[in-house]
């Protein structure tokens, strides 16, 4: 994908939701700054889709990221990756940011509570918000230093399982 200032990535973005992945399978997505030959970083994707990321967030995670596609019964997911550089704060810190997450979602969807709630998987404390029906909305886990940021349940249960049988 090249990336571009301005709306191009929304579009782009929506059109990467078409792609036709096999069902429970991830498909990475690279996004590369053709001008100057060089992938993009974290900032610049999140500046891409006008996402305000607080730099006492932005400063914790490394710039190399991992951005995929999930593709589940519902439909396909958007998944990110960022190891994070120093990770004891960070869960406070996105619990801070929290709620400019949520007016970020309810300018598009209508989020079914007011807040993120908490829950477990595999022994460890993930948030979410579900911004619709069919297993849509934000969730996010820090797990063994990696933020993982995605638009499932299911998707983050992948991806956890994918890190923790790494870890073990």
């Amino acid at each position: 994908v090249r990336f571009r200032a301005g709306k191009t990535e929304k579009m782009r973005l929506e059109e990467l939701m078409k792609t036709e992945i096999a069902t429970n399978s991830l498909a990475r997505v690279a996004i590369k700054n053709s001008p100057e030959n060089r992938w993009i970083s974290l900032n610049e994707l999140a500046s891409a889709f006008k996402i305000n990321v607080p730099l006492e967030i932005s400063g914790k995670l490394e710039s190399n990221f991992t951005l995929a596609l999930f593709s589940q019964k519902e439909g396909i997911r958007i998944a990110l990756v960022a190891r994070a550089t120093s990770s004891p704060d960070l869960v406070n810190l996105l619990k801070n940011w929290e709620r400019d997450i949520i007016t970020i979602g309810a300018k598009q969807f209508q989020p079914q509570t007011s807040f993120f709630k908490t829950a477990h998987y595999q022994g460890e404390t993930f948030k979410y918000l579900t911004l619709g029906t069919n297993d849509f909305g934000i969730v996010y886990i820090v797990l063994d230093n990696y933020l993982i940021l995605t638009s499932s349940y299911e998707s983050m249960k992948v991806i956890a399982d994918q890190i923790i049988s790494i870890k073990k």
